[in-house]
Parts: C-alpha cells; structure tokens; sequence
C-alpha cells in the first residue's frame, strides 16, 4: 500500500539522495593534470572510467535514504 506523505516531490529527492551517493567519489588529480589519461578520450571510455568508480546502488542504501528522509520531513 502506497503512503500518501511520500508525494513525487520526496521520491525523487530520495533518488536523488541515492544518486549522489553511488557517485559519491574524486577525480584523480591526474586526469586533469595530464589530459591523455582521460580529457583527450572517447566519449565511451571516460563514462567507462567513471563508471568503475561508482558504487552500485543496492536496496540497503535505498533504505537507508528513505529512513533518512523521513526522520527529517515528519518529525
């Protein structure tokens, strides 16, 4: 059964929550510092760089946001 609180305005901050934490990482300096090791790619192998570094997304983490959001909007 859907809880009527969680309006699509609090589902999307909390995938937005989870988004930013699966992407929650640095660059290496280096890759700005000598452009061949990733400005000077394709397209196809900086989202694959990128890709490597982020953390997959698991139903705890979703969880987790969701309990997080709800200790702070309806306290």
């Amino acid at each position: 059964e859907a809880d009527p609180r969680f309006t699509g305005r609090a589902i999307k901050n909390i995938t937005d929550a989870v988004k930013v934490r699966a992407m929650d990482f640095e660059l290496p300096d280096e890759w700005m510092e000598e452009p061949d090791l990733f400005l000077f790619k394709t397209y196809d192998d900086k989202l694959g760089m990128i890709r490597e570094m982020t953390q997959p997304i698991s139903v705890e983490m979703v969880i987790q946001e969701i309990n997080r959001y709800a200790d702070s909007e309806f306290r």
